[in-house]
């Protein structure tokens, strides 16, 4: 891999990597993936009322979506980047590392229900049961609860409100 490129998946392994103080992009993607994983669990709740349903369900499976695809683009480049997160290792074992670790794991199955029907139609009462399995996405707010605390997060999140895309 050459310099140029290293040096991008460094800085992508920096913005998507938990808390990396005081920078404005890793503190906005550690936002936007808390607010992805609370509004994904919230539609999972919701969408056992069926009244909510019946008059939500379109809005919510799109969000559901989103969410789900957003899931999958970060788990894709956390796996990409496990090489620079597990520096030590050679990458083979780096990416194995971060896949079977707990918290790959719960990547993976937080978007992995979702897509498995699309394969596996015989499945599908079964996925939806294991699909319940991404509430252990929470997992994830507590490493960025320090992250975004304090000023900090009032800081990015006023930016984002304020429709500036830097600060």
């Amino acid at each position: 891999m050459s310099e140029k490129w290293f040096k991008r998946k460094k800085r992508l392994f920096q913005i998507i990597e938990v808390g990396y103080d005081l920078d404005f992009m890793s503190r906005a993607y550690d936002l936007i993936n808390v607010m992805a994983i609370v509004l994904n669990i919230l539609i999972s709740v919701l969408y056992t009322f069926e009244n909510i349903k019946l008059q939500y369900g379109s809005w919510m499976t799109v969000m559901e979506i989103i969410t789900i695809c957003f899931f999958a683009v970060d788990y894709f480049l956390r796996v990409w980047t496990a090489d620079i997160l597990y520096s030590e290792l050679p990458k083979g074992k780096a990416f194995r590392k971060y896949i079977f670790s707990f918290m790959g794991i719960v990547d993976l199955l937080s978007f992995l229900p979702y897509f498995l029907p699309v394969f596996f139609p015989a499945g599908t009462v079964a996925f939806r049961m294991i699909r319940i399995v991404r509430i252990f996405r929470l997992f994830r707010i507590n490493a960025y609860y320090d992250s975004l605390s304090g000023q900090c997060f009032a800081h990015v999140l006023g930016h984002f409100l304020n429709g500036h895309s830097h600060i």
